[in-house]
């Protein structure tokens, strides 16, 4: 007997699958496998007929759902550069040798991007400072001895603050994980490097209060006493 409601023909198929859930499925993937050229032909075939109407409802929607396809294509991106990470940095590399942009061009067009989306960047580096800030001053500093142009490295406080045994640099007193904070030997103004052999743990009043003059015109001045 054939059942003339569609809509109850549809409850009884989702009913009958959710019971033979996988059985059916296994017998599903068993016949793509054995039709895999016709059902590709098919496909493409049916593609090609209802190119128009398949554009429109795939826009329709895209435009429904417009935060949760860009959320999700977001998590996809950055989840495949984390597992691909070099391979896109030589991708990148290489795109940048076959077809090299005039770099006034190339600046005028970031500044532009910046512009239109200052809010925005703005909210995501506040974002991305409150969820870590050590990272974010640690990144900071990257940036400025890449404008210097002086030797650079990527620096973990962390392992700066074990390997100077939690003692301020400037006061030689102990520094709280609070209130630590990396400082140069020789300062970013002076074309120190940002090395693991130029840098020492800091109290970040200290680390301010100093500047980029050195301990001993600090103890001369009084400013702390050692």
């Amino acid at each position: 007997m054939v059942c003339k409601d569609p809509e109850k023909k549809k409850a009884y198929d989702r009913a009958r699958y959710e019971v033979h859930k996988e059985e059916i499925d296994a017998r599903c993937r068993i016949y793509r496998e054995e039709h895999a050229e016709e059902l590709k032909l098919s496909h493409q075939r049916y593609y090609a007929e209802h190119k128009e109407e398949l554009r429109a409802k795939r826009c329709i929607a895209r435009d429904k759902n417009h935060e949760v396809i860009l959320q999700r294509d977001r998590e996809y991106r950055n989840k495949y550069y984390k597992e691909n990470t070099e391979k896109e940095k030589k991708h990148q590399r290489d795109y940048r040798k076959l077809h090299p942009e005039d770099p006034v061009k190339r600046k005028k067009r970031s500044q532009t991007y910046r512009d239109e989306h200052k809010e925005e960047m703005n909210a995501k580096a506040r974002a991305r400072y409150a969820a870590n800030p050590a990272n974010a001053d640690a990144n900071s500093r990257v940036r400025r001895a890449r404008k210097n142009l002086v030797e650079w490295e990527r620096i973990d406080i962390r392992i700066v603050y074990d390997r100077d045994r939690g003692m301020c640099g400037i006061c030689r007193k102990k520094v709280s994980w609070g209130q630590a904070s990396v400082d140069h030997i020789i300062p970013h103004s002076k074309l120190g490097p940002w090395l693991y052999s130029n840098v020492q743990l800091a109290h970040l009043r200290c680390n301010k209060s100093r500047g980029n003059r050195g301990p001993a015109q600090m103890r001369l001045g009084g400013e702390f006493s050692k």
